[in-house]
């Protein structure tokens, strides 16, 4: 078999040209300002070259991504120092590290390739390092999310991972309350914060946490300036299937263990699911208003745990533990629900004092089989005694193109349910309500730095106070 030169050599230019492409990609180099992801600005100098003042190594594609790196760098020790500066070695793809003693006048030309970043030493100066508040106070989130405060102390694990957790990307917080703040709009639902001040542990400042870390708290304020701040959240998981009264009297037909679809047209926080259905019964955006709600009563996706909804037609459901849902029953409904009303069991949802009726739906029921049972007699005795067919003709006739309380079976899933991928399940009394009807872990590891501290064992101060 005859080989191709000719093809070879394509083969071998084109490997060449990726590698010399690579090669420029690493090597490309924009002198001027540039600032980082998390608002670090670096000041660009393309071939120009230091020794020294080294405090970490890694690889690097290029400046730019060694810069992104730097400005969210922590020290891995004492001996370690934050990342002011950076220069990089496209031919070895390395990132150099630098401390914040760096200026422009040490640099010297180093030719193709090498790159150094200095970022502005003003950017590093310490904010106020006293804790801002009272010990174990409880301070208010803007969204209303209480903290305990915990001044000195630090939880070395649990911080959320930025590249799997999106909204929690490396943060440079101005002050505690910034940063609890941010950790308050924060989803999935973020438990505490750890903050240091004084930026010794670099520009990432701000460290959530992504579960409970009241009994991992330790006394680190002899090494490290950082100060603690944790979630206090109660929950009410109460939820009875039926049919529940709004605070101002519309009636929400309920499926526990269940989620719906659709775009949310509010959200709101509510410490039970009566409260999430009475906002949701008050609630307009616009010229939408809510008639449909979902309730997660630990808030585990998001603080603002009280999803508010607007659907169009019918509504899709899924069965999904810890999740609650409630849709604005029709005027047919309430209107065979509340005929029953007065025997109906009145249920406490824990909070507002409204009533949850259960078992609603047994007179209609009842009444319903009694009928049932009364025309099959009649229509028996009626063939015993020989009557003639024109009269079941006319009684059937009568019920032909009648449409039950509740026909509109038919699910549609224009709505994407809460949590995805999930099977359709039905409502707890297996309809489908038709509302509107007609309109229609990275971690930050530390050294220990002196004595285990439970802020469990501490009692809490109930103070609360606004933050600025």
């Amino acid at each position: 078999m005859k080989t191709s030169y000719t093809t070879i050599g394509q083969v071998l230019l084109l490997v060449i040209n990726i590698a010399n492409a690579s090669i420029v990609e690493r090597a490309a180099c924009d002198n001027g300002t540039y600032t980082t992801e998390i608002g670090l600005s670096f000041e660009v100098y393309c071939d120009l070259n230091v020794v020294g003042y080294d405090t970490w190594t890694t690889i690097g594609k290029n400046i730019t991504d060694c810069m992104e790196q730097c400005a969210i760098f922590q020290p891995q020790n004492l001996q370690s120092s934050p990342c002011q500066a950076v220069m990089y070695d496209a031919a070895k793809s390395t990132c150099w590290f630098k401390n914040g003693s760096l200026t422009y006048s040490e640099l010297s030309y180093g030719g193709d390739g090498f790159h150094t970043a200095i970022a502005s030493t003003s950017q590093f100066v310490s904010l106020e390092t006293a804790c801002p508040f009272t010990n174990q106070s409880i301070q208010k989130a803007t969204n209303g999310m209480n903290f305990q405060i915990e001044c000195g102390l630090n939880a070395l694990t649990s911080d959320f991972n930025g590249t799997v957790d999106k909204y929690y990307k490396p943060y440079h917080a101005n002050s505690l309350a910034d940063c609890m703040n941010w950790c308050a709009d924060g989803t999935p639902l973020c438990y505490g914060v750890a903050f240091n001040p004084d930026l010794s542990l670099g520009y990432r400042n701000c460290y959530p946490k992504n579960s409970n870390v009241s009994d991992q708290l330790h006394d680190q304020s002899s090494v490290w300036n950082l100060h603690a701040a944790l979630v206090q959240i109660t929950y009410n998981n109460t939820c009875n299937s039926g049919l529940y009264n709004s605070s101002d009297g519309k009636a929400f037909g309920l499926n526990c263990g269940s989620t719906a679809g659709g775009p949310n047209i509010g959200q709101v926080h509510q410490p039970d699911f009566g409260s999430c259905i009475d906002y949701c019964s008050t609630y307009t955006n616009g010229s939408e208003s809510c008639t449909a709600a979902v309730y997660q009563p630990d808030a585990a996706d998001s603080y603002e745990n009280c999803y508010l909804k607007s659907p169009v037609g019918s509504i899709q459901t899924y069965p999904h533990t810890g999740y609650n849902f409630a849709v604005l029953a029709s005027s047919s409904f309430i209107t065979n629900s509340t005929s029953s009303s007065s025997s109906a069991e009145s249920k406490s949802l824990g909070g507002g004092g409204k009533a949850w009726i259960a078992g609603a739906v047994i007179g209609p029921i009842a009444v319903i089989a009694l009928l049932v049972g009364a025309f099959m007699w009649r229509r028996k005795k009626h063939q015993q005694e020989g009557l003639v067919k024109d009269t079941l003709v006319q009684e059937s006739e009568g019920a032909v193109g009648r449409k039950p309380a509740h026909s509109n079976m038919g699910r549609t899933n224009q709505y994407s349910p809460v949590p995805t991928n999930l099977p359709p399940g039905e409502l707890s009394d297996g309809v489908v309500y038709a509302a509107q009807r007609n309109r229609l872990n990275e971690q930050h590891e530390l050294p220990p730095g002196g004595r285990i501290e439970n802020a469990a064992d501490r009692t809490v101060v109930n103070e609360k106070h606004e933050m600025p």
